[in-house]
């Protein structure tokens, strides 16, 4: 099948009218005045930049595996905005199988429940074990302002606007990618299992996880742990996003909630968190999911 050429200039061309309005999303961004809607917008933008850049890349000679790995998360990441449905392929997905394959591995060694739940706390307070697999917050963000750059065909001070920008845009980020529902297979011989990528932290401080039923790390302790704990487990993706919220509600897996980036009349962003039940939605449900093709 014959490749479309989607490089910038190609793109500013074609569609003046959407190159302008990506100018006035980006305006947004460096005056500070933007929420989750405009990195939506400019995330949608990018898209062919990203994919391209990423081909590019795969199909070059030499090119670095870290530096292809590096665009097909972020054109993952556009792809969930174009595609909202279930992921069962992707960066996102490769990711979720690495980690959950690396924190098995980690807690095969322990040797009681007590064990476990220190290590499990440990992770959700960020304190991550010595290397698990994690992609790096800082570089999403800044691979997202190297596209926007290619795609805008102008110097955007990349430096300066990611230490601005940093943290808010990370926020963006994480509540895009928040709740979106994945479908996992570890290996041939498994049938798919379901989860979802979600939000959770404590104290100001948030990170983005995957909860996928019947995890594998669970295995080496199950029969010693109550039999009323979730058979899901958090499977850190990103973390070092810090965020004030709206109210008190926690957002963790043990009370799901909808969290929104989005400017506070004073003007700086913070999470809108809403509940399932306040939105007049149910707690995810394996049954839910649809029959894939």
């Amino acid at each position: 099948m014959k490749r479309v050429n989607r490089d910038s200039q190609s793109l500013r061309v074609s569609n003046p009218q959407g190159y302008a309005a990506m100018r006035i999303a980006f305006e947004r961004v460096r005056d500070g005045s933007f929420d989750e809607y405009d990195i939506r917008f400019l995330l949608s933008g990018i898209r062919p930049i990203a994919r391209e850049t990423f081909y590019r890349l795969k199909s070059k000679q030499g090119a670095s595996q870290e530096l292809i790995d590096r665009w097909a998360m972020l054109m993952d990441v556009c792809d969930v905005v174009a595609h909202p449905e279930y992921k069962d392929q992707g960066a996102l997905q490769r990711l979720i199988v690495a980690t959950e394959e690396w924190l098995r591995n980690h807690f095969m060694h322990l040797s009681s429940a007590q064990e476990f739940s220190a290590e499990a706390e440990k992770i959700l307070s960020f304190e991550l074990p010595q290397g698990i697999p994690i992609s790096k917050s800082h570089t999403l963000v800044s691979d997202f302002f190297v596209a926007l750059e290619q795609y805008l065909g102008c110097d955007i001070e990349l430096e300066r606007i990611i230490t601005q920008r940093f943290n808010e845009v990370l926020l963006c980020l994480f509540t895009i990618l928040h709740y979106t529902q994945v479908l996992v297979e570890s290996s041939k011989k498994e049938a798919q299992r379901g989860g979802a990528i979600l939000m959770c932290g404590s104290q100001g401080k948030f990170g983005l996880y995957a909860a996928v039923e019947k995890t594998r790390i669970m295995e080496r302790v199950s029969s010693s742990l109550p039999s009323d704990r979730p058979h899901t487990f958090p499977i850190p993706l990103f973390s070092g996003v810090a965020a004030t919220v709206d109210n008190s509600r926690a957002m963790g897996f043990s009370n799901p909630c909808v969290g929104l980036a989005l400017r506070h009349r004073d003007g700086h962003l913070g999470l809108f968190v809403r509940t399932l039940e306040e939105l007049g939605l149910h707690k995810w449900d394996r049954d839910s999911v649809p029959d894939q093709a």
